[in-house]
């Protein structure tokens, strides 16, 4: 598609903008764009032509955030290249430097092991565990919501014992990582549904329990409990315990989803993906009236027409 001769002038004079605006910043963000290509790098980003990983690649990248004169802002783009879009393994062990480094930023330490954790190379684990107990509040943080992205079971005590901790922030991140079926875990999830007065905590152990896919007895019951709203009514709450339940795959949950599905006006939305997961044709009919209803939203059409296409297939 041919681009308008106003469209060329407006993403060139905004270049010109952008690149004046470097150079208030100083010296090291116009020796950044210099590098990749000046002026004509902008106008190529602007246009759609190329994308930034094109042009500078892991190695420039990884540069771009281990070089301490780039300023934060710079070094944070990259690291989000690097954990987001590239996920290299050859990041891992500049990533482990910056983190160990107690003379850089919190901030910057902080975002290393953010990027760890989107990578999800293993051999950051053991660092990342190290780095829990950082005197900094912000590369505690950080490590733990990279941690939540391993599915491995050196992580599950560590995690444990920062549930048991004091910091409510804390204890949600942690047991958003526990999501291995262990009968640890699972026994820490149970205990932060029933005992924590925090709801993200709440919320995230009973979204926790489901993605282990538990056979656990007393996981089962507790949902249907949190389901029932035993534990607050927040729709939040409720909504992700009947997710949940659909999760696990105990057919005992059908009944009471049925129910929800062919009476409730709130949660039959979320009934209807969870009897999809379970798979019980029995959902078939009730769903099929369910997705007649005009007062559907797109994207619950789409969910019902999901769960319909996993009952039928």
């Amino acid at each position: 598609m041919k681009m308008s001769k106003k469209k060329k002038v407006f993403i060139i004079v905004s270049a010109v903008v952008i690149f004046l605006f470097l150079i208030t910043l100083g010296p090291n963000p116009v020796r950044t764009v210099r590098n990749i290509g000046k002026i004509k790098y902008i106008i190529d980003l602007l246009t759609g032509q190329r994308t930034e990983e094109e042009d500078i690649g892991v190695e420039g990248l990884i540069e771009a955030f281990v070089d301490k004169r780039n300023p934060g802002i710079y070094r944070k783009y990259a690291a989000s290249k690097l954990g987001h879009s590239m996920k290299d393994a050859k990041a891992v062990e500049p990533l482990i430097g910056v983190l160990q480094d107690k003379t850089e930023h919190e901030l910057i330490r902080a975002e290393a092991a953010f990027t760890l954790g989107l990578i999800g190379d293993k051999r950051a684990i053991e660092p990342l565990l190290e780095a829990l107990n950082d005197e900094s509040y912000e590369v505690q943080i950080g490590v733990l919501r990279a941690l939540n992205d391993f599915k491995d079971e050196r992580i599950i005590k560590p995690l444990i014992a920062v549930t048991k901790g004091e910091d409510s922030k804390k204890r949600a991140i942690a047991a958003k990582g526990l999501t291995i079926d262990t009968p640890e875990a699972i026994a820490t999830l149970i205990g932060l549904i029933r005992e924590d007065t925090y709801f993200s905590s709440k919320y995230v152990s009973v979204r926790a329990l489901g993605e282990t896919r538990t056979k656990n007895e007393e996981a089962f019951q507790v949902l249907l409990e949190v389901m029932d709203g035993k534990y607050g009514d927040r729709d939040l709450l409720i909504s992700t315990a009947i997710l949940s339940l659909g999760k696990i795959g105990d057919k005992r949950a059908v009944e009471p989803l049925l129910k929800i599905l062919k009476e409730d006006r709130y949660f039959y939305h979320e009934a209807a993906i969870a009897l999809g997961d379970l798979g019980d044709k029995r959902a078939i009919e009730p769903l099929m009236k369910r997705m007649e209803e005009k007062k559907n939203k797109a994207h619950i059409m789409k969910d019902l027409n999901e769960a319909y296409r996993k009952l039928t297939k």
